[in-house]
């Protein structure tokens, strides 16, 4: 698939979603993106060393983690954070892997592989979140069995829901930003009474959280698609390495080597010394050495 056809999937993707965003038959997409999002959250709490027990996804687009032993100020703020920048990341990687046409199969293999993995081990069978995992996980299998073409529409149209998605949630933000994660890591920080940042209102901290998350999230994307359109365009003209010109006098035959010496050439086609011609050095071939004599 060419690359102007891949541009089409990806901007017919988002306008179908900005147009049906609030149908029912985008749901089982949007609940794949709130799932990757509580993942990234159950992800980066295991990073920090804490304990995950579960997440939950609900059918009117909300997600719930629940872990434990998340202690240390670091963990907490990544854990929160990796809600949005994780979603974020994995869009790029999926438009990425899309748009520039390579590592396809990979890519989707590797995607529905961690989403099963997570679902199985972190839903509670039977729920909004474990059918939406390992139902997305089937799907995802089955596209690697309908050829590149298939992944790759696959790839461009998911990475840029994801991508999509991002930009749905600053509405979030300039809503009610006290009830995202935001507003979450705001009161954390207020309640643990950060030199300087806990005596900000919450209000304020959740603002300046929300916009350096949509920050990021836009430079990841963008650079995402940046790298690949310039892995798509042709790479510098390769120049022709020269044809080696052809060797004087090549494969002579005894006749042409007889008329060479005769008329005072030698093997190479130069005019012999005068003092060789007629001589026994006149019919020696290049490299030889001519006869001596004892001293």
């Amino acid at each position: 698939m060419d690359h102007q056809r891949r541009l089409w999937i990806c901007l017919g993707t988002g306008l179908a979603a900005t147009l049906l965003w609030q149908f029912p038959i985008i749901l089982p997409l949007k609940l794949l993106v709130v799932l990757v999002h509580e993942t990234w959250h159950g992800f980066a709490a295991l990073s920090s060393g804490a304990l995950l027990s579960q997440m939950d996804i609900t059918l009117d687009e909300w997600g719930e983690t629940m872990v434990t032993g998340l202690t240390s100020t670091t963990g907490f703020v990544w854990t929160v954070s990796a809600g949005y920048l994780g979603s974020a990341l994995t869009g790029a990687v999926l438009l990425n892997r899309g748009l520039a046409g390579r590592n396809v199969r990979l890519t989707l293999i590797a995607f529905s592989m961690l989403l099963g993995y997570m679902t199985y081990l972190f839903t509670a069978p039977g729920s909004t979140a474990f059918f939406t995992g390992l139902g997305w996980a089937a799907v995802l299998l089955l596209v690697c069995g309908g050829g590149e073409m298939i992944g790759e529409v696959c790839l461009v149209a998911l990475g840029t829901l994801f991508a999509w998605y991002c930009v749905f949630d600053l509405f979030d933000f300039t809503r009610d930003v006290l009830q995202t994660d935001a507003g979450i890591l705001a009161r954390y920080i207020v309640a643990s009474e950060w030199p300087v940042l806990g005596a900000w209102p919450v209000g304020t901290l959740a603002v300046l959280a929300s916009i350096f998350w949509v920050a990021v999230m836009l430079t990841v994307l963008g650079l995402s698609v940046r790298h690949a359109m310039l892995d798509r365009l042709p790479g510098p003209p390769v120049a022709a390495e020269p044809e080696p010109e052809p060797t004087f006098p090549g494969e002579v035959t005894p006749e042409v080597q007889d008329w060479l010496l005769k008329n005072g050439f030698g093997l190479d086609g130069r005019p012999l010394p005068l003092e060789l011609v007629d001589s026994p050095y006149a019919r020696l071939t290049p490299g030889e050495v001519g006869p001596h004599e004892d001293s």
